[in-house]
């Protein structure tokens, strides 16, 4: 393998950065810092990256066919007002008790099921909150 060049897209100091998402729709990478609590919006044609706070821990960030952003978190999948910062839970997720790992039970809505490309799931750590993720089929 031959040496390639590498630079850096954006200078950014996270926590735990996790779940890229490309949207070729806006040319915008969607990501989130899971202990940082943020789910972050990159634009590399501008260079700037905003950032809208979580209450607990993402675990992932996938767009709705309307370009909306959903994020999993510990609550069920909720769905992110850009401008005000606020998150409106859609789908709400059960969680159950374990050593360290919550049970999760999606109540399915509109465009839920088994057909779609990803579920929302919850894991929990002995020292910390359970967070939620996006798992993909």
């Amino acid at each position: 393998m031959g040496d390639t060049a590498v630079e850096v897209a954006l200078s950014i100091r996270a926590e735990h950065a996790d779940g890229p998402l490309w949207d070729a729709a806006t040319g915008r990478l969607w990501w989130v810092d899971i202990s940082g609590q943020r789910v972050h919006c990159f634009d590399p044609e501008s260079g700037s990256d905003t950032s809208w706070a979580t209450c607990g821990q993402p675990g992932g960030v996938v767009l709705s066919a309307a370009g909306e952003p959903v994020v999993a978190s510990p609550e069920g999948l909720a769905v992110l007002d850009r401008s005000s910062g606020t998150m409106d839970l859609r789908v709400p997720v059960e969680q159950g008790t374990g050593p360290r790992t919550a049970r999760t039970t999606l109540r399915p809505t509109a465009g839920a099921g088994p057909g779609s490309a990803r579920w929302p799931t919850t894991s929990g750590h002995a020292t910390r909150r359970c967070t939620g993720s996006m798992a993909a089929r």
